[in-house]
């Protein structure tokens, strides 16, 4: 049974870019300009039980030297976004589900919100900000005022100002069929677009 389990698991944690997710997090642009202080050789980020670590490029082989990945996380974005819990100015975190604000007075006060879109909800004004759910996981957007409201949609809001209402927010949408285009958040209204990011085909497509 454990060489049944093994044999894909194995195959699928070989494959895992852990030093792309580590880049994710920290800044190594400085170890691009470094070489291993025993033998020369470049350093790279590695995963361990510990945690992320900096190790030359023949560990563990020829070359024993490691250091910890300390001071080299990224700096934290602060944004204009007020604290629910203590009103001081809000950070980008990321999580294990992605980004999120949290507290720049951290761990003093540990106030924290969803990602906002920078769209408005169309029923009450507030900000629509990307949440997921509890049970299968999957990535939506709401009101941040729920359960006051219950505005939710399921592809990424983009400013973007309807012909017919004339209100500022619409669905990036796409399918095989149609290609891509907008639906008003408020009217319901739909719209070609001729051209869009890759990032948001794939946020709608999702």
């Amino acid at each position: 049974m454990l060489e049944e389990f093994w044999a894909p698991f194995g195959e699928a944690l070989s494959a895992v870019d852990y030093e792309g997710l580590i880049r994710e997090a920290h800044d190594l642009s400085g170890l691009e300009h470094e070489k291993c202080p025993t033998c020369g050789g470049a350093l790279v980020a590695k995963g361990g039980f510990f945690g992320p670590f900096v190790a030359c490029e023949n560990h563990p082989k020829t070359c024993k030297y490691t250091r910890p990945l300390k001071g080299e996380k990224q700096p934290p974005v602060m944004t204009d976004y007020p604290c629910p819990l203590c009103t001081k100015p809000m950070v980008v975190r990321r999580g294990r589900s992605g980004e999120f604000l949290g507290c720049s007075t951290f761990p003093k006060c540990r106030g924290t919100r969803s990602m906002p879109t920078g769209v408005k909800c169309p029923k009450d004004g507030g900000d629509i900000a990307a949440r997921r759910s509890k049970k299968r996981g999957k990535a939506f957007y709401g009101c941040e005022n729920y359960p006051t409201c219950d505005f939710v949609c399921w592809d990424k809001p983009v400013s973007e100002t309807c012909a017919e209402c004339g209100n500022v927010g619409a669905e990036a949408k796409s399918n095989k069929t149609r290609g891509t285009y907008r639906k008003c958040l408020k009217c319901g209204n739909e719209w070609s677009v001729a051209e869009a990011s890759e990032a948001e085909v794939e946020t709608a497509g999702a």
